[in-house]
């Protein structure tokens, strides 16, 4: 009897300093005792598209009282940056690395990026996850070489996806129901 155990992708939010100068003293008061002020739909989205079989786990540094402490516990990472992220997210990927762990790098910085991004993963995700993480996932999966760059141009006609805010606890965020401006809201109001 085969016995079938299910891979596992940990995505991270990294702080940021900006998280940091504000949090305490600006945002603690306008969201009324949140800890954040938006869900990471990122990576809401990103768990989404993850192909069947795969435990996802979210980790937002932005609502834990303490930075995250990465362990060799997951099969990959995937870190999502904006660049006021991106040097947080290149120390926990680094660690991660140094672990073992294959690390994943995505969002707005490591598109833009990519060359820097490289230094500190094993894969670029470049655009839209849909295009891009499923690839890198079945890949994975499957035993095959990583590309270094994974870039939604290749397969642009995704669907949009519907975020697995399960994973993510509504009491932390103010909005738990961003809208992504740049790809319209998902509702039918």
């Amino acid at each position: 009897m085969d016995i079938f155990i299910m891979p596992k992708l940990r995505l991270i939010n990294p702080n940021s300093p900006l998280t940091t100068i504000t949090l305490p003293d600006v945002i603690g008061k306008i969201t009324m005792g949140r800890r954040a002020l938006f869900m990471p739909v990122n990576l809401a989205i990103c768990a989404a598209v993850a192909p069947k079989g795969w435990q996802v786990e979210i980790v937002d540094e932005c609502v834990l009282d303490k930075p995250h402490v990465p362990k060799a516990d997951v099969d990959i990472v995937g870190i999502g940056a904006m660049t006021t992220q991106a040097k947080r997210a290149y120390k926990i990927a680094d660690a991660y690395r140094s672990l073992g762990v294959k690390v994943i790098l995505g969002g707005i910085h490591p598109s833009a990026l990519p060359t820097e991004a490289l230094q500190h993963a094993d894969v670029v995700c470049a655009g839209d996850a849909e295009g891009t993480l499923p690839h890198v996932l079945n890949d994975f999966a499957t035993g095959r070489e990583l590309k270094a760059i994974y870039d939604w141009k290749e397969d642009p006609d995704q669907p949009i996806a519907t975020p697995r805010k399960d994973l993510l606890n509504p009491k932390d965020y103010l909005v738990y129901n961003p809208i992504q401006t740049t790809r319209g809201c998902p509702h039918d109001c």
